[in-house]
């Protein structure tokens, strides 16, 4: 792959020689993947003020994802955010100590 310009036979600088297709694919995926990792982002925390982790199911109802927060937990468990999108609940929980 060359940068520069190119020379004609008799030695005069023609065309620009870029490596277009490259560089555009290779920006592109750089723009997707910045947009897939904004679109996983959230504003839940990792952990609670007093350490516990904290955890994210999505289900179709609200009982489901207690039955998996739980299973998960192994017993009781704080909600800490709950929201539902287009029938889609999300529950973000933590884990009471044990």
């Amino acid at each position: 792959m060359r940068y520069g310009y190119s020379r004609a036979v008799s030695g005069a600088v023609s065309r620009p020689v870029f490596p277009y297709p490259g560089w555009v694919a290779r920006a592109g995926l750089a723009v997707a993947l910045a947009v897939a990792l904004a679109a996983c982002s959230s504003d839940a925390p990792l952990f609670m003020p007093d350490g516990r982790p904290t955890a994210q199911v999505q289900c179709p109802d609200s009982r489901t994802c207690e039955l998996q927060a739980r299973a998960s937990c192994g017993g009781p468990f704080e909600v800490v955010k709950q929201s539902a999108d287009q029938g889609t609940l999300t529950l973000l929980y933590a884990c009471h100590p044990k």
